[in-house]
């Protein structure tokens, strides 16, 4: 009975700090301090919000880049590819211009520029830069070339014949360079008068093919050459001849170059009552040479085969002559390969 009674209080007793306990509880929950915390807690976990609301604005700024985008196309660089259009301007000014020529003022132009080509009575006068195809016979004409000293003329002697009863059937006034090239399985033809109609004072043109300015004569057909009044070809500055089967009959010097005289290639032919070859410039000593780098040249002459100022080399091809005068005359160098000159046997 007294062990039950001891029970029985120590139960009481735990149900007694229980209901305490249970009091105390809501106490806590109340407590400001503890709601503070919890506040200052949820403060934080809303300001994460604002990078999430960054990193919404992410994506639409994302697409106003890839709508801007169209500004950095390339297509925008690609605009200079406008500036083919000089190609295009380049293609056009290369255009051959196609002058048929013909008696009787007959003479036509097709293709490039129109106004590239003057006719001036029996004159045709190649007045622009540019390419040019020359066929057709004039039977008394000329062909002029007049264009500035910095411009180049290009012509295709495409079976020309040229013939001129007052003068040079050829006569290039003023360029940078000409250059003639002649087509292959074709022959042209060029032939002076025994007298020039020229002005008082004036002692030019005095050449069949005749240029006051740089000379190039190129390719693979034929060119004759008959200078019946003076000489065959003649250029006041440098002239070059790499092709063709060349052909020249004069008066006095078949083949004249004022500067120089440079043979790469092509087979040529000179009957000369005076020098067959001539250079004569003095003055400038880098120029009145002759220089042979290949081919073959034939030469009759009345005089000198070849004669030049400062300087003959021959360094390749071959010289068959006959001179009444010297084999070659220079007061310079003269280097001559071996076996490159050949005197004609009679």
């Amino acid at each position: 009975m007294k062990k039950f009674k001891t029970l029985f209080t120590v139960g009481c007793l735990a149900l007694a700090m229980t209901a305490c306990n249970k009091d105390t509880a809501p106490t806590t929950a109340a407590d400001p301090a503890t709601q503070e915390v919890q506040t200052t807690v949820a403060d934080p976990t809303e300001e994460p919000q604002a990078p999430a609301d960054t990193t919404a604005v992410k994506p639409e700024e994302t697409k106003a880049t890839e709508e801007a985008k169209p500004t950095e196309e390339v297509k925008v660089t690609e605009a200079p590819k406008e500036t083919e259009a000089p190609k295009a301007t380049k293609e056009a000014k290369e255009e051959t211009a196609v002058i048929t020529l013909a008696d009787g003022g007959k003479t036509t132009v097709e293709g490039g520029a129109k106004d590239c080509v003057f006719l001036e009575g029996k004159a045709v006068i190649i007045q622009k830069p540019g390419n040019y195809e020359l066929k057709g016979k004039l039977t008394d004409g000329q062909v002029r070339v007049e264009v500035t000293k910095e411009d180049k003329v290009e012509i295709l002697f495409n079976g020309v014949d040229i013939t001129n009863k007052n003068g040079a059937p050829f006569y290039a006034v003023s360029a940078d360079k000409v250059i003639i090239e002649l087509k292959k399985d074709t022959t042209n033809t060029l032939t002076d008068a025994q007298n020039y109609e020229l002005e008082e004072g004036v002692d030019e043109p005095n050449a069949c093919l005749f240029s006051k300015d740089d000379l190039t004569i190129k390719g693979k057909g034929a060119l004759v050459v008959t200078g019946n009044y003076n000489n065959g070809i003649v250029t006041k500055d440098d002239l070059k001849i790499s092709g063709g089967t060349i052909t020249v009959k004069a008066k006095k010097n078949g083949i004249r170059g004022n500067e120089s005289i440079t043979i790469k290639d092509g087979t040529i032919t000179v009957d000369a009552v005076k020098d067959g070859f001539k250079v004569s410039e003095e003055e400038d000593v880098e120029k009145g040479f002759f220089l042979m780098e290949g081919g073959t040249v034939v030469v009759d002459a009345g005089d000198d085969a070849i004669q030049a100022v400062t300087s003959v080399k021959i360094e390749d091809g071959t010289v068959t002559y006959r001179a009444d005068g010297n084999d070659i005359k220079c007061d310079g160098t003269i280097e001559v390969k071996e076996g490159a000159m050949t005197e004609k046997t009679k």
